[in-house]
């Protein structure tokens, strides 16, 4: 499955909602890539973010149903469209534009699952055993320990970003980077005056704060949406500084809560050969794209970030990993490993 958005938080709360299929995840940042992807992989399914900078997911939708003269793998290839704004007449427009189906966002794990279950080939499908449905069921509960943090529904959150604790606390990690990219991009935009920008990137925050659970941030993020598309700039001018301000203080909210998740510094944090052994499994896990492995791996590296000498290049290394860039992640590793003794 083939997975576009132009936010890492979309991403990653994707991933989380899908991890529990046992898929195959590749994710991409742009209609552009995607299309490339396109041609190099076989895809059984897409999910395409409709509003992206640059290329938009109908032009890419466009561009790949017209590839190598329209071969039956590009006509038929399920493109599923992600949208933030859906109302009557979405799907029909979606249908119209060459895509097979649409999602709302937050998406909305019902939904999800009747979508797959209507566009993923019936010989890749296996129903969960009741004895593996009850494991699951186990885990998310444990997983789910409770949360406090300002500016946050935790319970809608983790329930939007595949129900356990691991994936939220993923999923807020990434956000804490995103809102930083995002505000500049914000303002750039807002000096420069250009609104279909504006629109696209605070049109981004609306969907990732609300699949968090910061429904308050999300709500203005949909009013300076459509005022940008109104061009109502006087508006924009006077609402973009506190709105921005708002996102800065969540993404530092944010970042103290994950770091207080985290705890004391374990005992074993300044031990060479257990973060050297922790990179290792990391890498291999990046190296197969396994996901459970993945997942592991970041967990058991997480307090390592504390360490004083090297909290900040595995924190780097984390972070690539969580945004799907794991060829620039396991160059981080690399370059890392010789430094431990």
């Amino acid at each position: 499955v083939l997975i576009v958005d132009d936010i890492n938080t979309n991403l990653k709360v994707a991933e989380g909602l899908l991890s529990p299929y046992s898929m195959q995840l590749t994710c991409c940042k742009s209609g552009v890539e995607a299309i490339e992807l396109v041609k190099l992989n076989y895809y059984d399914l897409v999910l395409m973010d409709h509003m992206m900078p640059g290329m938009d997911g109908i032009e890419a939708t466009s561009n790949i149903r017209m590839l190598d003269g329209e071969k039956p793998y590009y006509t038929s290839l399920p493109i599923i469209a992600l949208t933030a704004n859906a109302v009557v007449g979405t799907r029909e427009m979606f249908l119209k534009n060459g895509f097979n189906d649409f999602l709302s966002k937050p998406i909305d794990t019902a939904e999800l699952n009747a979508v797959l279950e209507k566009w993923i080939p019936q010989e890749k499908q296996q129903k969960l055993t009741r004895e593996r449905a009850k494991t699951a069921a186990l885990k998310a509960q444990d997983d789910s320990a409770p949360m406090q943090i300002a500016g946050l529904d935790v319970n809608a959150g983790i329930a939007m970003t595949g129900g356990t604790r691991k994936h939220y606390v993923q999923a807020l990690a990434v956000f804490h980077q995103d809102g930083f990219e995002k505000m500049e991009e914000i303002r750039t935009c807002l000096e420069t005056e250009d609104l279909p920008l504006y629109v696209t990137y605070v049109h981004a925050i609306k969907s990732a704060a609300a699949s968090i659970g910061a429904g308050d941030l999300s709500n203005v993020a949909q009013r300076l949406e459509a005022a940008g598309r109104q061009a109502d700039l006087a508006f924009i001018k006077i609402h973009t500084p506190s709105f921005l301000l708002a996102l800065e203080t969540l993404s530092h909210t944010i970042r103290e809560a994950l770091s207080a998740d985290r705890g004391e510094e374990r005992q074993d944090a300044g031990n060479p050969e257990i973060l050297t052994s922790e990179l290792v499994k990391l890498k291999t896990a990046l190296d197969a794209f396994d996901s459970a492995a993945i997942d592991e791996a970041v967990n058991s590296l997480q307090d390592f970030t504390q360490a004083a000498d090297i909290g900040n290049a595995v924190e780097l290394i984390l972070h690539n990993t969580l945004i799907g860039e794991y060829g620039e992640a396991i160059v981080l590793i690399n370059a890392l490993l010789p430094d431990v003794e």
